[in-house]
């Protein structure tokens, strides 16, 4: 097992501001959110690419090529530009390959402001921050942190601390119902 420890230091005196991401198949006057509770990292991916795909198609949301945002994969997304809310459909015939063999319908990709903690303050020092704000600057570090590694696809997320890699190639098969695979377990302690 390997340590390493680095600090992060925020420059900026912009905030982020926080967004909810529902992803959305409509089958039959049926609506079925592909992104709730779900926790297994394949549907984590085909998220990130379904928003990935909404986010070209809206123009950066709607903004400028400046925008930058990080997604959990999940219902969260921080991005560095307030925008409208938007309602994206992600039309089946851009998928890639293995969008199309997951879902043979359009999506809707809808990314709508958070009630709470829309605007985060990520200069304030945190012992200056409400407790709610706090967790969500947690959240956007641990995100930060790792979105370079989920955008090259070598790692997946399990949840916000722990992330295990994609490739094959280092998987050890116990009894032919466990694998192990390379991973790490990450945490944000703030100073």
């Amino acid at each position: 097992m390997e340590v390493a420890c680095f600090p992060i230091t925020i420059k900026t005196t912009k905030p982020v501001w926080n967004y909810d991401v529902s992803v959305e198949l409509v089958v039959a006057e049926k609506k079925i959110v592909l992104n709730k509770d779900r926790s297994d990292p394949q549907d984590k991916d085909y998220c990130r690419q379904l928003l990935r795909l909404a986010f070209d198609k809206s123009n950066n949301f709607g903004r400028d090529d400046k925008l930058k945002y990080v997604y959990d994969g999940l219902s969260c997304l921080y991005a560095s530009e307030q925008f409208e809310d938007q309602d994206i459909t992600v039309e089946k015939d851009i998928y890639n390959e293995q969008l199309k063999k997951a879902f043979r319908r359009d999506v809707v990709v809808r990314v709508t402001r958070t009630s709470s903690n829309h605007e985060l303050q990520i200069h304030t020092p945190p012992d200056k921050m409400p407790l709610d704000q706090f967790s969500e600057f947690k959240r956007f570090l641990s995100l930060v942190v790792c979105q370079y590694a989920l955008d090259c696809e070598r790692y997946s997320v399990l949840d916000h601390g722990h992330l295990f890699a994609t490739e094959n190639q280092k998987l050890v098969q116990l009894n032919g119902a466990i694998e192990l695979r390379l991973g790490m377990s990450k945490g944000i302690r703030l100073l």
